[in-house]
């Protein structure tokens, strides 16, 4: 699965609230918090300004910077572990091939030639392709044009071709697989014959009743994906994008995909939940990463073999800080994940009391 975009959280909380005369210089994002919140409020000035006073080399900000990551990071992994508990994904994960590569003779194509994928409506959902396969009947190299059905051109993507056999050309696109002036995406990935013809390579086999097919959703092992797209071959003039018909047929005209399917279930936390004035989501959230960003700092400092003053006079009263901080953030988790609405996007859905109850019976 592609890794989560964790910009949103990009400066949730800030570094230190204050105007010290450090000998370090400071970084020009020290003092930057979108919440309000700093990790210095949640330590005792004598613990910062021990740091500050380069104890065995030690950088306050070096260390902040580290444990405010972690903490977005943590808050992520916890956050999504919590919510695993009481909800599920709607479609499963796939990552696999679409279309084979079995052919038995050349298309003879004219103008534009390829795939057609349309996606199903899914907001957080994503298509990743990473390998784009060629089956054509002459080597060479030609350029794979990818629209939307919006009419734009999002990539232009080189391949090589070699003569009666399969190419793998190693890509790395992703697409969303929604939209919110569409009812369902579509994806056109189209190229111009010049001098060489594909084979006649398929979709899925049609021995097969129960595959997936243009027109309809359904999808399990190999053919997972049709859980997600619908894909079927596209051979005519460049389409008015916006007015085609709603028809695919069964090729893949020379092409292959190698793709990941999934869905980023972290959108149920960010962007629009960011509101900290006036949606108590958000508050939560920064009051949760600021005290794990606490904890952590402590922790690092009872672990380092460095001396400072502060740490060596209060060890267990650090201790006992750090247990409290991870205490209330365990708590703002729960608060978090208790109160989230998951129509955000349409990755998660509730697990069914009867499954809780099965659950409990077969533990």
């Amino acid at each position: 699965m592609s890794a989560p975009d964790l910009s949103c959280f990009d400066y949730i909380i800030g570094l230190y609230n204050g105007d010290c005369d450090c000998y370090d210089p400071k970084p020009e994002d020290y003092d930057e918090s979108l919440s309000g919140l700093f990790i210095s409020d949640m330590l005792e000035p004598k613990l910062i300004d021990g740091l500050l006073n380069c104890d065995q080399g030690v950088s306050v900000w070096a260390l902040m910077e580290t444990v405010r990551a972690l903490a977005i990071r943590n808050f992520i992994t916890d956050a999504n572990a919590l919510l695993m508990k009481s909800a599920r994904l709607k479609r499963t994960p796939y990552r696999g091939g679409i279309g084979r590569n079995k052919w038995t003779k050349n298309l003879s194509t004219s103008a534009y030639a390829g795939i057609r994928i349309k996606a199903a409506d899914v907001r957080g959902g994503y298509l990743k392709i990473t390998s784009i396969g060629t089956l054509f009947d002459t080597t060479t190299s030609f350029n794979i044009l990818i629209y939307d059905n919006n009419g734009d051109l999002l990539h232009t993507v080189p391949v090589d071709a070699t003569a009666d056999r399969l190419t793998q050309n190693a890509v790395d696109i992703e697409l969303p697989l929604h939209d919110n002036y569409q009812d369902n995406l579509e994806y056109f990935l189209l190229y111009e014959p010049d001098g060489f013809q594909p084979k006649n390579n398929d979709v899925t086999c049609t021995c097969d009743k129960t595959r997936p097919a243009w027109g309809r959703w359904t999808g399990w092992g190999k053919y997972g994906w049709g859980e997600w797209l619908q894909v079927g071959g596209y051979n005519g003039n460049l389409p008015d994008f916006m007015n085609i018909s709603s028809s695919a047929n069964n090729y893949m005209y020379g092409l292959t995909l190698q793709v990941e399917l999934g869905c980023y279930i972290n959108t149920v936390f960010c962007p629009d939940i960011m509101d900290f004035d006036g949606n108590t989501l958000a508050q939560a959230t920064a009051v949760a990463i600021v005290r794990s960003a606490a904890a952590l700092f402590i922790d690092k400092l009872l672990r380092t073999p460095n001396l400072n003053r502060a740490v060596m006079l209060d060890r267990e009263g650090l201790q006992k800080a750090k247990e409290e901080y991870l205490e209330s953030y365990q708590g703002m988790m729960t608060y978090i994940v208790d109160n989230l609405d998951l129509t955000r996007n349409d990755c998660l859905e509730c697990v069914d009391i009867i499954d809780l109850i099965r659950g409990g019976i077969m533990a």
